[in-house]
């Protein structure tokens, strides 16, 4: 009767323990990173600099920036809580409560002083300042993509014999309060500048000075803006590529990009009622499965959603399924792999060593060399080469150019037959020359999308005085630190003529 009434007990604590740990958690993602809130503080303390404010202006600046400093620590904190555990009551209401209303409230308040800055009645009766008053105060400016969605999805855990199968099902949903507060705002802006921004002629288009603007690239947007030639709508789009990974327990389980000048919105004017319409869509679904450890999963699941685009510190790794992250964490944007500014001029030493094969030789080379122009000595030659270069590059989105100098090494052998018996040939190596010389290259490369591999044409010259040598081809380089090149080989003044191929190496690697 004990026992049995011990074996009850003990299926029913299995029973409570496995609807505790495997679950099917519900995701809640907060909309901002760290990264994100630490942009909104700056902001909030650069607008606190404007000397048109007054002193209630002051007074919200400085409430709003305690807010943000209070949002910044609960969403890390919360941020780390295991999914298949209930959220405490200070997280759900900031999930569901606080940090909404935050993104609300940061965006009609920062708003309204850009607004208020415009001095539109009394100092805007010059046009182009005017137009150039509004284009200041267009309410997109300062925001990127990721505050426009949320992640939502969830994860179910199936146990194995030795460890637990995760399955997942993920999609972008709109973040209706941001997107509500962001139409609220454009509505107040269109009211003060829709009889600015479109001609005077009452032709219904935008007027030139605000298309130029709205075309301009700057730096700091995330987001570029395009005008419809039929109708009045800003298509917005994304500047740069913009990469999204989802981790659970220092795994990634999928990884997404939006793409460079994709659509991800419009803006919709409307002449009737004087109002704005903004229609935010991208569609993104991820379904999958990974497979984890008991010993990965002994603290329970802890998910994350990190944003990274290229001209942001922190970068993201590029792999399409789960991979494992050092043991050091993430439970900040340090903990992930980065970069250190991928973009612009870079100085690398590269290493090469490569092989000449002659397939023409002229007569003056044998005259330089006082050599005996026989079949052996043709068929036989070849042309080792060891060049240490340093090298200045500009990396770009696209495109990588280069150019540098430094010392080249070419050594030119050869073989001469040696008669050992009646029926063997023997051919004993010899070398006939060996040349160091200061050596200039200059190269130009396409990269790939997701900076895994460079193609690109080099030239290279070996600045000997009586043996000068080019090189001209193609190269290929894998992860910006090793790399194979093949091209033409050209020595002397019209003594040889032939191709090389070599590979060499890069470093420090631009990307880390």
């Amino acid at each position: 009767m004990k026992c049995s009434l011990i074996f009850r007990l003990t299926i029913l604590f299995c029973v409570i323990l496995y609807t505790n740990v495997f679950a099917e958690p519900e995701i809640i993602l907060s909309s901002v990173s760290s990264e994100m809130v630490k942009e909104q503080l700056t902001e909030i303390e650069q607008l606190k600099q404007l000397n048109y404010l007054d002193e209630e202006s002051k007074k919200q600046l400085d409430k709003l920036w305690e807010r943000a400093s209070k949002i910044a620590e609960l969403n890390d904190q919360c941020a780390e809580i295991s999914l298949n555990e209930t959220l405490n009551s200070e997280c759900f209401d900031f999930y569901q409560k606080e940090l909404p209303q935050f993104e609300k409230d940061f965006l009609n308040l920062t708003g309204k002083i850009r607004l208020n800055g415009m001095n539109l009645s009394h100092n805007m009766e010059n046009r182009r300042e005017a137009i150039e008053a509004c284009f200041n105060a267009f309410p997109l400016h300062s925001i990127d993509f990721p505050k426009l969605i949320t992640l939502e999805g969830n994860v179910s855990p199936e146990p194995l014999s030795d460890g637990v199968e995760i399955s997942y099902h993920f999609s972008f949903v709109r973040n209706e309060s941001t997107i509500q507060a962001l139409e609220h705002q454009l509505n107040i802006w269109y009211s003060t500048c829709n009889s600015i921004i479109f001609r005077a002629d009452n032709s219904g288009e935008f007027a030139p000075l605000f298309l130029e603007r709205l075309a301009e690239n700057i730096p700091e947007n995330s987001l570029s803006f395009e005008v419809s030639k039929y109708n009045k709508v800003i298509y917005i789009k994304q500047k740069h590529d913009l990469n999204m990974a989802y981790i659970l327990n220092k795994k990634q389980l999928f990884n997404n990009t939006i793409s460079k000048n994709s659509t991800i919105g419009k803006i919709y004017f409307d002449n009737y009622d004087n109002s704005i319409s903004l229609n935010i869509q991208y569609n993104f679904y991820e379904n999958g499965k990974a497979i984890f450890t008991e010993n990965e999963i002994r603290n329970g699941l802890r998910g994350k959603i990190h944003w990274d685009s290229p001209y942001k510190k922190n970068h993201l790794p590029k792999t399409n399924t789960a991979s494992n992250f050092s043991d050091e964490g993430i439970s900040s944007d340090e903990g992930i792999s980065n970069t250190d500014s991928v973009y612009g001029f870079k100085f690398q030493f590269n290493t090469s060593l490569s092989i000449g094969l002659p397939y023409t030789i002229h007569d003056n080379f044998f005259d330089e060399y006082s050599i005996e122009d026989t079949d052996v000595a043709r068929d036989s030659l070849n042309i080792p080469m060891l060049n240490f270069i340093g090298m200045l590059r500009y990396y770009g989105e696209n495109v990588v150019f280069g150019i540098g100098g430094g010392l080249g090494i070419m050594w030119f052998n050869s073989a001469e037959e040696k008669i050992n018996s009646y029926y063997t040939d023997e051919y004993e190596s010899y070398n006939i020359d060996c040349l160091a010389a200061p050596m200039f290259q200059i190269e130009f490369g396409l990269l790939s999308r997701k900076n895994i591999f460079e193609l690109g044409v080099r030239y290279s010259l070996l600045l000997d005085p009586t043996m000068p040598a080019n090189y001209i081809g193609g190269y290929g380089k894998l992860i910006d630190w090793i790399g194979l090149e093949i091209g033409y080989l050209g020595v002397g003044s019209k003594m040889i003529d032939g191709i090389y191929a070599g590979i060499f190496i890069s470093l420090p690697p631009r990307i880390k």
